[in-house]
């Protein structure tokens, strides 16, 4: 496919550039993730980006997003950084599981972050980024002040996740009567 196969503009048929397209889409994406910002809590999955930056633009492609999402994405994260913006980045989740992806750990990297060890780190630094998206856009807050939260179906996996985690933990045992052992390590039966 060449460079100007698979894009054009709506209006009159026109073939444009990719980078033409995803500089146009990354400028609409900029204007939707700062109004989506102003809803505390508020997210937007990746395909519902992709979809609405090609209606506010009317540059089209039948390419599918994930194929080209992530170049805007980038030009967004620079055009936020240029003018000292929060990355509104952090705003965009998958749609299968609530979680920004691999990609944001760039965004990790620009922010000067050590990179994520797990996904539940990454994604924790992320929901710190959309806290101050909020605060940057205005967005009402609760009275408490609010405070930074992963996707809801995220935030519930990795809570399950841990529970899990704690139920597997085998306790220690008194090498004695081989009993479990209570949190101070001294065995109530063999003292």
């Amino acid at each position: 496919m060449s460079d100007t196969q698979g894009w054009w503009r709506e209006a009159d048929g026109s073939s444009v550039t990719r980078h033409e397209a995803e500089q146009e889409w990354a400028a609409a994406a900029h204007v939707i993730l700062r109004r989506v910002a102003t809803s505390y809590h508020g997210l937007i999955r990746y395909g519902e980006l992709g979809a609405q930056v090609q209606e506010a633009t009317g540059v089209r492609t039948r390419v599918q997003f994930h194929h080209w999402i992530g170049s805007v994405l980038g030009l967004v994260l620079t055009e936020c950084r240029r003018l000292g913006e929060p990355p509104f980045t952090a705003l965009v989740v998958r749609k299968d599981n609530g979680m920004v992806g691999e990609g944001y750990d760039e965004v990790m990297r620009l922010a000067g972050l050590p990179p994520a060890t797990t996904p539940e780190e990454r994604e924790n630094a992320a929901a710190d980024a959309r806290f101050e998206c909020y605060v940057y856009a205005g967005a009402k807050l609760p009275k408490d002040g609010g405070r930074p939260a992963l996707a809801p179906r995220l935030g519930e996996r990795f809570a399950r996740e841990r529970r899990a985690r704690k139920k597997e933990r085998i306790p220690p045992i008194c090498p004695q009567c081989f009993m479990a052992l209570p949190a101070s390590l001294v065995c109530d039966g063999c003292g």
